[in-house]
């Protein structure tokens, strides 16, 4: 019982700051988008921790016709949105400008006078 309201607090957590880090101007503006981005991602690879026996067992079985539809369903879900936050993730990391500038991939954008 103590496992799932762990789990049912950190989706909750989850649901409210990728909400917060819809607007990067929110709060205390980049450096909180940014930090805050990069703390969601240990968020996720928790979740995914305390899930991990429910995506083993799933993963085994998914091509399993007998296996339910509601099930398979959710299971291509959950790698769409793994996925796509990682993707969100990494790319965050390869613009930033706060907390990991020197990974950060340079723009010639508003660079003017230099030929």
């Amino acid at each position: 019982m103590k496992k799932n309201i762990i789990k049912i607090t950190l989706d909750l957590l989850m649901a409210i700051t990728f909400a917060l880090l819809m607007n990067p101007r929110v709060l205390n503006g980049l450096p909180f988008h940014e930090i805050v981005g990069l703390l969601i991602g240990v968020a996720i690879l928790t979740h995914i921790g305390l899930n991990f026996r429910w995506v083993i067992q799933t993963s085994k079985k998914i091509f399993n016709p007998a296996h339910p539809g509601k099930t398979r369903f959710s299971f291509a879900l959950n790698i769409l949105l793994l996925i796509s936050m990682a993707t969100i993730i990494i790319t965050g990391i390869l613009i930033s400008r706060v907390v990991l500038p020197s990974l950060a991939i340079e723009s010639s954008r508003g660079h003017s006078g230099t030929t």
